[in-house]
């Protein structure tokens, strides 16, 4: 396991809950004043254009101009609360937005490597497929803490684990081996993870190239016997 700090950070989650219910709320209040004033507006025009009915006309008019006006704000209300809800708080049936990880990059940008790792951990806890904390962690392990053993653990872990299009998937078996090869001085450290590229992926370019590769950094029956 890698080294705690003790304390756990996490964005706060009930200032964002908050924003999302106020923005609904303006909106709401923003429909019902435009649409009520634009039909009270459109209603006095007709009542002074047909006043020369007859004097009923006039509060016949602003009657039937306050039921239009006040049904159809309803209507354009409930509607801009709905547009609100969806625009602002996305129910689980829409397509989610791709999270963003400012707070964990923070600590990262202000030097708290490890608690910039906790946060990241977190995360991935939390059971995202996104490799994107996977490789933060492995690259902040990397090039920040030096701590090159918990590095390839998480490398590994963001090829397993998470969803990885075939570029990303290369770009990082290559810089497990690179790290296990130059930092570790164990290039057969990669040879499990490249066994199962080279077996999840058999027959495509990513699986060809993982396949050659452990047949290089797997250690000879000799190395083996001297190691």
């Amino acid at each position: 396991m890698e080294p705690r700090s003790g304390r756990r950070f996490s964005a706060p989650s009930g200032r964002r809950d908050v924003d999302q219910l106020n923005r609904a709320r303006r909106l709401q209040v923003f429909a019902w004043s435009l649409t009520g004033g634009l039909i009270g507006g459109l209603w006095g025009v007709f009542g002074v254009l047909l006043s020369d009915w007859g004097v009923w006309t006039i509060p016949a008019m602003a009657l039937l101009g306050w039921s239009v006006s006040s049904f159809g704000t309803f209507g354009v209300l409930a509607f801009a609360g709905r547009a609100g809800q969806l625009l602002y708080s996305p129910s689980g049936k829409s397509t989610p937005s791709k999270q963003e990880y400012s707070f964990a990059e923070s600590l990262v940008a202000r030097g708290r490597f490890q608690e910039a790792v906790d946060a990241f951990t977190d995360i991935v806890a939390s059971g995202t497929s996104d490799p994107t904390p996977y490789l933060r962690i492995a690259r902040v392990y990397r090039d920040e803490l030096r701590q090159h053993d918990d590095a390839a653990r998480w490398f590994k872990k963001a090829i397993m684990d998470s969803s990885m299009h075939s570029g990303l998937l290369a770009l990082t078996a290559r810089e497990l081996v690179e790290l296990c090869a130059a930092k570790l001085e164990d290039p057969a450290r990669a040879a499990p993870t490249l066994a199962w590229i080279a077996e999840r992926h058999a027959g495509t370019e990513q699986g060809e190239w993982a396949a050659s590769e452990l047949l290089r950094v797997k250690p000879t029956p000799k190395e083996g016997q001297d190691g």
